[in-house]
């Protein structure tokens, strides 16, 4: 019935978005807490029963009930489902009895779509575990035991099918959404070019590129699932990857965020830097993004990590929590206004400033930009480099 009419066939495919993972979602997303840039201030207030990425960062992941388990969808999405709609997706829509008020642009549109939603999730089951299943077509209900004991892939096989489910994809796909309305967050070929780039970026680096640490990581043959041989050429493919992706978005209009472009007033550079990095991640709609599938959870990072700054925010303690903060380890990585680490910056070592890093002193006016005018701070405060001051808040920021 779905693929009756167009109608319920377009609200089939919007499904296969719900799937995509909540990238701003700390609970969701493994790359926000289980690396250990950031922390809660104890345990307890991770709210561990749905906080699964903090568990990790604690060692408790574990093979029974796995923390974050993107492969079988508990506590997370359940991504190998997510490919199995997208073939039965692809599989109905490219039968031309099928869905028979569909233009046949928008219908090679649709399929491109599924193709390129079919190579996120196997990207981003990749990206996650390695070595997976490639599910091309969806097993038949009638597939017996010995047929449904599908088996992992070779590293480099499962590249090379996203990039080819990519390439098929691209041509299809409109360069920027039209009708921003109704249509913002589908895939486009920017999107679609921007992933082959991540995903040859990943497949060239030493994770995954000759990668002898797994040298005993094999398939039921002997072979092993990361190639063992170190390959200088996939750099190359991933740097002409890169440079597509570029200039076709060049070509539509996207560009490097500039702050100054919309707040041409910045007096001092360091500050426009810093404000750099952080509106391209603040600045909504920003013409830097390319692929924007959903805002979900973002709401929540920032109340968790939102300073109380106003006595009204101790009465306002569900909205303003501030129980998630970066680690020191973290904030003393960024480096000095020399471009280099703070234990290296031979002024800093010199005049006892890194030493002393953790004494205070008061902001003079040369510091306005970054730190309150008159204000007393930490002396690792002072004198760093922009990413710090567009990335950290902290005691006196400006």
């Amino acid at each position: 019935m779905v693929f009756n009419n167009r109608v319920t066939a377009e609200q089939y495919l919007a499904t296969y978005y719900s799937y995509v993972p909540l990238y701003g979602a700390q609970a969701h997303n493994p790359g926000i807490e289980a690396g250990g840039e950031f922390w809660f201030y104890t345990f307890a207030d991770s709210w561990f029963g749905n906080d699964q990425s903090f568990g990790i960062a604690n060692g408790m992941q574990n093979a029974n009930k796995p923390l974050n388990n993107y492969w079988d969808g508990e506590g997370a999405y359940p991504l190998f489902r997510a490919i199995r709609d997208c073939n039965i997706f692809i599989e109905n829509a490219s039968d031309r009895s099928w869905v028979t008020d569909l233009e046949e642009i928008e219908r090679r549109r649709w399929i491109a779509e599924g193709k390129m939603l079919k190579a996120f999730f196997h990207f981003y089951l990749f990206q996650l575990y390695g070595p997976i299943p490639v599910i091309d077509e969806n097993l038949p209900i009638s597939a017996n035991e010995q047929e449904v004991r599908v088996t992992r892939q070779k590293v480099d096989e499962v590249v090379d099918y996203i990039v080819e489910l990519l390439e098929e994809a691209t041509p299809d796909l409109p360069v920027r959404i039209q009708k921003e309305a109704t249509e913002l967050g589908r895939f486009t070929q920017l999107a679609a070019l921007g992933l082959k780039a991540k995903v040859l970026l990943l497949a060239a680096s030493p994770l995954f590129n000759g990668n002898t640490d797994y040298a005993a990581f094999r398939d039921h043959d002997g072979q092993p699932f990361f190639n063992q041989t170190y390959d200088p050429g996939k750099w190359k493919k991933a740097a002409d990857a890169a440079q597509e992706a570029i200039a076709v978005s060049l070509s539509a209009g996207h560009a490097l965020y500039d702050f100054r472009a919309y707040n041409p007033v910045i007096l001092n550079d360091s500050l426009g830097v810093s404000m750099n990095i952080r509106g391209v991640v603040s600045d909504r709609f920003n013409r830097e993004l390319i692929m924007g599938v959903e805002k979900g959870h973002t709401t929540d990072l920032q109340q968790l990590a939102q300073a109380r700054l106003e006595n009204f925010h101790l009465t306002q303690q569900q909205n303003v929590k501030s129980l998630l903060a970066v680690t020191f380890d973290v904030v003393e990585s960024f480096y000095t206004d020399n471009g280099v680490p703070m234990e290296e910056d031979k002024e800093w070592v010199e005049s006892g400033m890194y030493e002393n890093r953790y004494s205070t002193k008061v902001a003079e006016h040369e510091h306005c930009y970054f730190i309150k005018e008159n204000y007393e701070t930490a002396l690792m405060h002072y004198n760093r480099e922009p990413r710090f001051y567009g990335s950290i808040a902290f005691d006196g920021s400006s």
